[in-house]
């Protein structure tokens, strides 16, 4: 867990030489090219269609794909990207043709089957259609036109009525049959139905082309960023140079690359005032902290990674808030359903963090004695485990306060560790003793106001190092005044039990109601007592996995980045050539 060194790489070469060479580097991949041209903001040209990608994509969404084919003689590009979107196309065309038939059936079933004659075999009369509800068929049956009731359901009459012109002064509007009969429309729905059975099955035995399809696209895109980097070059006479920053242990393969290439190469480690990308390294299972580090915003690379404290801390939040072992026995079990395809493509990464909240959530819930809202026996072992109880208020309060101080402590521990070498990282240190005082002044002891005096005094002198004694004092007072800040942010740790309360309450509440109506309704009771429990517990754990997820990241990236990391950064983004993982049945 850290942010790797990096190294300021600079390549000079022939000018001949500069798209092999950028080449070179593409496969490498180690690079995040800096743009030597930003006064050159050209078009790059575009090598590959958003046809051609709405095609892929529509192939790779595929429900079913078959095995793979790599035989590049049998494939054609043009020919698999036209047929695809003309199947999406038509598929696209047949849903709503069927939604619209089906709509049409739908209206039309209560009138029946029935055939609208010409109007010259009528004497030009016509059919008038009405859906009377029964309480106006009173108005209809003082009506002189013939009229008739060709069907009825508990709220309307189903009403046809025979006359030159539309009759007026109706009790309801008059409805549209059209002249397409009932069987006329079944028959289309069936044929469409067929249809669409056949495009789908088209579109299944396109996706075998799936892998060359996408390198083909891959390798578009890698044209597309190779004319990029050729932009970002900047040349002089004869001579191209190509700048970028590149890991400190890429050191030996950049020099390697320079000399087989016959290029100038000189690498000298990153200067923090030069603002260099930043680049995360964790352990795979950890790693998926580092996407939630940098969904919000990326560190600077003169800070510290936080990764493996988020992935540990999102972790504890969650399962507080979700507060039951039955619902972690859920999470469980979709996690085993689906943990072959979360090992595959671009969420692998998020495999073990939903394995980490599985355990996390199962863990806490045994120690809070929930399970589905119930509370295990005295006499069974799982009552021995349960040692937090969530309707002692002070006792859940405490917790919650303790691992919010404790979470902004550890903030301000990693900005002092970061920044030791500074005299202004000894304002962390005094904010940890206001932190470890308010506890203490918590506890029923004044010896908490010395040590929160203490850190007070050291805020006030350290946090604005300057040479001039009351610009560093005035520095300081700005500073001590974050301290009502740092109280609403240990205050904010409070909805962790409130929103673990709430969702324990509300499976106890949906436990009684469904328990009621069993003892209500004998017999029949049983069916809605099972139906309220389970729609019950199921809106219940949606609403506590959307408070798990959206307060949990909200403790990390607010309260805690607040104390932790004071500069933001900017992701670093290797030259590197795309590669598509094949898929495999």
């Amino acid at each position: 867990m850290s942010i790797v060194r990096l190294n300021k790489v600079t390549f000079m070469g022939p000018l001949a030489q500069r798209r092999e060479a950028l080449e070179e580097l593409q496969e490498l991949g180690c690079m995040h090219l800096l743009d030597l041209n930003p006064e050159l903001q050209g078009e790059i040209p575009v090598f590959i269609s958003k046809e051609a990608r709405e095609a892929y994509r529509y192939l790779t969404s595929c429900p079913s794909k078959l095995r793979q084919n790599h035989d590049e003689k049998n494939f054609d590009f043009d020919q698999v990207q036209i047929l695809t979107l003309d199947i999406k196309k038509r598929i696209n065309d047949l849903e709503n043709e069927q939604e619209f038939l089906r709509k049409r059936i739908k209206e039309l079933s209560p009138w029946g089957e029935f055939v609208l004659q010409p109007y010259q075999e009528l004497e030009e009369r016509r059919f008038w259609f009405y859906i009377v509800p029964h309480y106006k068929m009173d108005e209809i049956e003082t009506r002189e036109e013939p009229w008739q009731v060709v069907f009825k359901d508990n709220r309307f009459s189903y009403v046809v009525l025979i006359a030159d012109d539309e009759p007026v002064k109706m009790p309801v509007p008059r409805t549209h049959t059209g002249n397409v009969p009932l069987s006329e429309l079944q028959e289309r729905l069936d044929a469409s139905e067929v249809e669409l059975e056949e495009q789908f099955w088209q579109r299944v035995g396109l996706t075998r082309w799936i892998d060359l399809f996408g390198k083909r696209i891959d390798a578009a895109d890698d044209r597309a960023s190779l004319a990029l980097a050729e932009q970002m070059t900047q040349v002089d006479g004869e001579v191209f140079i190509v700048q970028g920053w590149a890991p400190v242990d890429q050191y030996e393969t950049l020099t390697k690359l320079a000399k087989e290439k016959g290029l100038a190469v000189h690498q000298i480690e990153a200067d923090i005032k030069d603002r260099p990308p930043t680049l995360m390294k964790n352990a795979e299972k950890l790693s998926a902290g580092e996407d939630m580090v940098n969904f919000y915003s990326t560190p600077a690379y003169s800070q510290w990674d936080p990764s493996g404290i988020l992935f540990v801390s999102f972790t504890l939040f969650f399962s507080m808030i979700i507060a039951d072992a039955g619902y972690g026995l859920i999470f469980g079990l979709m996690l085993l359903l689906y943990w072959r395809p979360l090992s595959k493509g671009k969420f692998s990464r998020f495999k073990y963090l939903f394995a980490s909240l599985v355990a996390g959530t199962i863990g806490y819930g045994v120690m809070v004695g929930s399970y589905f809202g119930h509370t295990p026996a005295e006499e069974s072992f799982w009552h021995h485990l349960h040692i937090l109880n969530m309707n002692d208020h002070s006792q859940m309060m405490a917790v919650s306060i303790l691992l919010g101080v404790s979470h902004l402590i550890l903030a301000n521990a990693m900005q002092f560790w970061q920044n030791r070498d500074r005299e202004s990282a000894k304002a962390n240190l005094g904010w940890i003793a206001v932190f470890v005082g308010g506890l203490i002044v918590w506890q029923g002891s004044n010896s908490g106001f010395v040590v929160m005096g203490l850190g007070g005094l050291t805020i006030l002198w350290f946090s604005s190092p300057n040479d001039n004694a009351l610009k560093r004092l005035l520095g300081g007072l700005m500073a001590l005044t974050n301290v009502s800040q740092a109280f609403s942010d240990v205050l904010s740790y409070l909805r962790l039990f409130a929103l673990g309360l709430a969702s324990a309450q509300l499976a106890i509440t949906f436990n009684e109601l469904a328990s009621d109506v069993m003892q209500s309704m004998p017999g029949i009771g049983v069916f809605f007592a099972i139906l309220i429990y389970i729609l019950g517990h199921g809106l219940n754990l949606l609403l506590a996995i959307m408070s798990g997820v959206v307060h949990g990241l909200r403790l990390n990236v607010i309260e805690f980045f607040n104390w932790g990391l004071k500069d933001e950064g900017y992701p670093f983004q290797p030259f590197i050539k795309r590669e598509v993982k094949q898929w495999k049945r």
